[in-house]
């Protein structure tokens, strides 16, 4: 129901009714709880047009009063995010975590600590936080709260959710005691980017094929992130696009993260992340390397480096073989670029466009489209807190009770 309050709202009782098919008496009770909640608001009275009797008193969605943290676990470092239910950033910050291969403590006391910072910042911006997401690059179990494999960051069976609980215990008790939800970052780039299509082009079956360390795509079916059993659908990393490339860490040759990954690509075109032609950032941030970098790339390939060029033109290639793979096994209806891609897709969409036209003779796949990520390198965090969101908009007792004014 509050989804709809959400999506249409201002909505009169009655319409709510006629929206939900809920009786009118459990529509009451529930305007009521969602009020306690703070998360409707009435929005005064408006005639009844036809209708004898009293006017209708609206109830509209209320996105203020209550915040998510969304965060995003890296080979190299964390992002933390904290905005409202209605989508306005409150926080963010990028840290680096300074863990070493298999090294989970520090990484989640740096969690911890980003986690309790974002959710300081939430209240103090009058938004209680409701609950938290991780978004991480390896497989996850469904509501397992465990990092069953994530081969970048050499950790298996790490129960992520649970350590990240228990080290806000001591540093902030009322994020503690939130919800703590974790999935793959493909999964949540994909949430978070398929959420971002203007509504002139929303689809609601799309694959997002994303570039960070590593490589991964995200499914979105009938608007809802698909798993798979395992939680490990997305794997597009571990497509084959070239039998005799390289090695890659599964035991397979020319897997698409072995040979497209962006550090693969940077080295490929000679670009060090730590070199001197990589600018660095504005703020002085000190963990975006692998963006910097990217952005580097993109210099390059806009001054029309051979090598940059010859680079992109391999990957592009290799993306249009894995956009055909995912669509034709999918049945999707937008592909899109995702993570360090996006940047990148002015060079790569032209390749993956065309290899989607040869579908069209199969009637099904007339539509299919390609476009760049609106995100970026972003999305995952974003997605996080999306995932967070859902929580409340599917369970709002999940929020608990908004805190009294003092008197």
């Amino acid at each position: 129901m509050l989804r709809t309050i959400r999506d249409a709202g201002p909505l009169a009782r009655t319409e709510i009714a006629e929206q939900t098919g809920l009786a009118a008496g459990a529509v009451t009770s529930l305007v009521a709880n969602l009020s306690d909640l703070g998360l409707v608001r009435a929005t005064g009275t408006r005639p009844n047009p036809g209708v004898a009797g009293r006017p209708r008193s609206p109830v509209e969605f209320d996105g203020t009063t209550a915040a998510v943290v969304g965060a995003h676990v890296d080979v190299r470092s964390v992002t933390v995010l904290a905005a409202d239910l209605g989508g306005r950033e409150l926080y963010r910050r990028t840290v680096e975590h300074a863990a070493g291969p298999g090294d989970h403590a520090a990484v989640v006391a740096c969690l911890g600590a980003e986690i309790g910072a974002a959710s300081g910042a939430a209240r103090q911006a009058g938004a209680r936080p409701v609950a938290v997401a991780l978004a991480i690059a390896g497989v996850v179990v469904t509501g397992s709260g465990v990092v069953s494999l994530a081969p970048i960051l050499q950790w298996r069976d790490v129960p992520l959710a649970g350590l990240v609980r228990d080290e806000l215990r001591g540093l902030d008790a009322e994020a503690a005691a939130l919800p703590i939800l974790l999935d793959n970052d493909a999964n949540l780039s994909a949430l978070a980017e398929h959420r971002a299509l203007p509504a002139a082009v929303a689809r609601q079956d799309v694959v997002v094929v994303s570039g960070y360390v590593g490589v991964g795509a995200g499914v979105i079916v009938d608007g809802r992130i698909f798993r798979g059993a395992g939680g490990g659908a997305g794997e597009a990393g571990h497509l084959s696009v070239d039998s005799g490339g390289t090695l890659c860490w599964c035991g397979r040759r020319g897997c698409l993260e072995a040979v497209g990954a962006p550090p693969v690509l940077l080295a490929e075109a000679g670009i060090d992340p730590a070199g001197p032609s990589v600018r660095p950032a504005a703020d002085g941030d000190p963990a975006d390397a692998l963006a910097l970098a990217v952005a580097e790339l993109v210099r390059s390939a806009q001054r029309r480096d051979p090598r940059t060029l010859r680079v992109l033109d391999t990957l592009a290639g290799q993306l249009a073989d894995t956009a055909v793979i995912l669509t034709t096994v999918l049945g999707s209806e937008t592909v899109l670029l995702g993570g360090h891609y996006a940047a990148l897709a002015p060079w790569l969409l032209p390749r993956v466009r065309e290899a989607l036209a040869e579908l069209r003779g199969v009637g099904v796949y007339r539509n299919v489209e390609a476009r760049g990520g609106l995100l970026g390198a972003a999305a995952p965090v974003w997605g996080a807190a999306a995932l967070a969101t859902d929580l409340v908009l599917d369970d709002p007792a999940s929020a608990g009770p908004a805190e009294s004014d003092p008197a």
